[in-house]
């Protein structure tokens, strides 16, 4: 609820006053976009990794939950079957 109201720019009494069905479209979106701080927190870590050579950019982002790590990964797995696909491979 915090990052909901930190990323509308509402008073969190505001968001607890929203319908049911609106904060689940809202973590529904959140689940496929992150609000606010992990969002930033990827772009940083992939310009970390871009400067530094590293493999994997999440070893920059040290406060993500294992849960937002999988889905992630699962998210950069998904991205290069679509390439492979796109390709015809």
């Amino acid at each position: 609820m915090f990052r909901l109201a930190l990323a509308l720019g509402k008073h969190l009494h505001e968001i607890e006053a929203l319908p049911a069905r609106e904060v689940m479209r809202w973590a529904a979106y959140d689940a496929q976009e992150p609000i606010g701080e992990v969002r930033s927190d990827l772009r940083m870590a992939r310009l970390a990794q871009a400067f530094t050579g590293h493999k994997d950019p999440l070893d920059f982002v040290f406060f993500l939950t294992e849960d937002d790590r999988n889905r992630i990964k699962m998210e950069k797995q998904m991205a290069t079957v679509k390439g492979w696909a796109a390709r015809g491979n």
